[in-house]
This record gives structure tokens, C-alpha cells and sequence, in this order.
């Protein structure tokens, strides 16, 4: 007679491991749901509360860039809402790379960074381009900074016209800091606007030596420079007579073979027109 083996599915869990899992997941779903709770409660409240409203919007490092226009922009951006629900005016949420991005596409500036000072505060500190020279294309003047693009447009208040010997005109910037090379471009026809890029950068390093040089080591004043073509620009003096330089040769070679001139040959200054200093060893003068 066969006999029949019993094949009756045996459970060997222990029950007792089973409830601590149930314990365990259910306190998992309850440190879930207490944090999601209070996250929420956070963002709700750093985005209502008056304790984190922007109130004071202070700029820094600014000379030439109006206060009011960066204010501008920042209010526009508080009036904007981020991830389509935080309200920007709240410090938590406002979005400084955005506001950093603003700034840099409506001014030409070198940086711009932004701090958030609790608690109703935003610091905006910009870091301008610097001035190199001056630069005038007909009746538009320009301040240039060292990569030869225009920076501003010269407003009528930044200078003032006087009158040296023989007559000349010279045009003098009024800046709380420092002049600069003033520089008339006469071998361009063009109209260009703030933000293009008017001279090369090797052409306004020449001229910003050449500046200092003569500055540092002569006895008379510069009224001016003017471009007179490729690699060719001539200085006008107060005195009324003017040099030729070649914008590829030293600055310093030019400079010293001006004063040699000066010093041993050309001793009165009142009847001198021009020393031409474009021909290398060769100096020519009348």
C-alpha cells in the first residue's frame, strides 16, 4: 500500500520580526509626513513673513552707473515670482544669479556680486570698467576702457574748454579721480554706440604709455592725440606745435628721441610746427 507524503506548506517566519518591520515603516511614514510638514510650514513662512522681506537695497563700488538704475532692476525682479510660486521679495527666495544676469546685460561692468544681509537687506557691489582714454569720433565722445570698447557716452558735464597758446582748444575731463588721454579719431568714419569696440587694445596700450611717459618726463602739456591712420596718431601740445609717433615702434625709443631733439636741437619752442618721429633713427622736424 502506498503511502501519501504530505506536502502541506510549512510558515517558519517569526511573527515577531514581522511586527518590528510594520513599526518600523510606519514610523518611517511618520518622520516622512513630519518633515514634508514642516517644510512646507518653512517655505510658507520664509516666503510670507515680513521678517524676511527685501526693504533696503543698498549699492556699493558704483562711480558712473546710477544708483537708481540697479535699484530698478532689482525692484522689477522682486515683482517676479520664482518657480512660478516664491515671491522674490523674500530674501530667501530671490534669485541672485538673475539679478546678477540683469545687471551685466544693462551695463558694461566687470562684476557684479550680490549678498544677502539679514534680515529686509541686498547688498548689490559693482566692480566698473575703468577708463582708459577718451575717445572722439566726430561730435560723439566716448570713454574707452583698456579692450578699446566704449563704456559710456562723455556727458556735456564731464569736460570743460579752455583755450591755451596760439589759440588752441583744450578739453579737459572733470574727474574726481583721474584725466584721461584725449584722443580724436580722425581716420574713422563710422558712428559707433556704447558697447562696440572702437580701437584694438594694442593701440590704447600705446597710447595710455605714451601718455604716462610724456607725463613723467617732459616740461610741457598734452592738449590731445589724434588718429591720422594705420599705426600712425600725431600729439598736439598747449604750445601749439605737435609729434608724430608710429604706434608699432617703442614707446620709450620715441619718447627719448623726442627729448634728445628737444634738449640738443630744438632749444626755443616758440617757432617749432612738428617733430616727426615715424621714421625710426631718422627725426624730422620744422
Amino acid at each position: 500500500m502506498k503511502r501519501r507524503r504530505d506536502y502541506q506548506k510549512k510558515d517558519f517566519r517569526n511573527p515577531y520580526f514581522n511586527e518590528k518591520r510594520g513599526k518600523k515603516r510606519r514610523s518611517l511614514k511618520f518622520l516622512l509626513s513630519c518633515f514634508f510638514i514642516v517644510l512646507f510650514l518653512g517655505l510658507y513662512l520664509g516666503n510670507t513673513l515680513d521678517y524676511f522681506k527685501i526693504k533696503n537695497i543698498e549699492v556699493r563700488g558704483n562711480t558712473t552707473i546710477s544708483q537708481e538704475g540697479i535699484r530698478q532692476i532689482i525692484s522689477e525682479q522682486l515683482n517676479n515670482r520664482r518657480f512660478l510660486v516664491f515671491n522674490q521679495e523674500s530674501l530667501l527666495f530671490f534669485s541672485k544669479h538673475q539679478a546678477r544676469k540683469m545687471i551685466i546685460d544693462d551695463y558694461l561692468v566687470e562684476g557684479v556680486k550680490i549678498n544677502k544681509n539679514l534680515f529686509n537687506t541686498l547688498i548689490v557691489e559693482i566692480k566698473e570698467k575703468s577708463y582708459s582714454v577718451v575717445w572722439v569720433i566726430g561730435p560723439k565722445k566716448y570713454y574707452l576702457d583698456q579692450d578699446g570698447i566704449a563704456v559710456k557716452e562723455v556727458g556735456v558735464d564731464d569736460f570743460v574748454i579752455e583755450t591755451g597758446q596760439e589759440g588752441t582748444e583744450i578739453i579737459r575731463p572733470l574727474s574726481l579721480v583721474e584725466s584721461y588721454p584725449i584722443v580724436y579719431d580722425l581716420a574713422n568714419g563710422t558712428s559707433p554706440a556704447v558697447g562696440d569696440k572702437i580701437a584694438s587694445k594694442d593701440l590704447i596700450s600705446f597710447i595710455t604709455n605714451l601718455s604716462e611717459f610724456l607725463t613723467n618726463n617732459t616740461d610741457f602739456e598734452v592738449s590731445g592725440y589724434s588718429i591720422l591712420g594705420p599705426e600712425q596718431i600725431s600729439m598736439q601740445t598747449t604750445e601749439g606745435w605737435q609729434v608724430f609717433f608710429r604706434t608699432t615702434n617703442s614707446v620709450t625709443q620715441q619718447v627719448n628721441r623726442l627729448l634728445l631733439i628737444l634738449k640738443e636741437e630744438v632749444k626755443d619752442r616758440s617757432d617749432l610746427e612738428y617733430i616727426d618721429l615715424r621714421f625710426a633713427e631718422k627725426v624730422f622736424y620744422k
